[in-house]
């Protein structure tokens, strides 16, 4: 815990806002999404955050911060979901004037079907991306 302390001390106010911001949206959300369905979550986030701005030109330095905000939190969590690191990410990028989108795949795993969820920004994955490309989103049309 004091290794934790210790290097949020050292991190950029920028950093440390989004390291915090993180950390407390990904505890609301694993357990908003264990009391009621991801709908109704989303629904609820997206209206308590500010409407996003449509700035295409989104500075790339504020989406790698709520990116590793999000991942420096995640590591240290035990059972950490895509999900909840997604909407966590959609939310702060939100709230930050960056247009992002929430994307939901699916595969044939080896017992059962697999579901996955990844962060986009101007058409690229910047979160969650680890094995994305193995799974079909699900707004995909064949």
């Amino acid at each position: 815990m004091k290794r934790a302390l210790r290097a949020l001390v050292r991190l950029s106010p920028e950093e440390r806002t989004a390291t915090c911001e993180a950390a407390l949206l990904l505890f609301a959300l694993r357990l908003g999404l264990r009391i009621s369905p991801a709908a109704v979550t989303r629904r609820l986030l997206s209206r308590a955050c500010a409407p996003v701005a449509n700035d295409k030109q989104a500075n790339p330095e504020k989406v790698a911060t709520v990116v590793h905000g999000v991942e420096r939190v995640a590591r240290r969590l035990p059972n950490g979901t895509c999900l909840p690191q997604a909407l966590a990410g959609w939310v702060m990028l939100r709230r930050r004037s960056v247009p992002a989108v929430v994307r939901l795949g699916a595969r044939y795993g080896p017992a059962a079907l697999d579901a996955h969820a990844w962060l986009e920004h101007d058409g690229r994955i910047v979160l969650g991306g680890e094995g994305a490309e193995n799974f079909v989103r699900f707004d995909a049309r064949s």
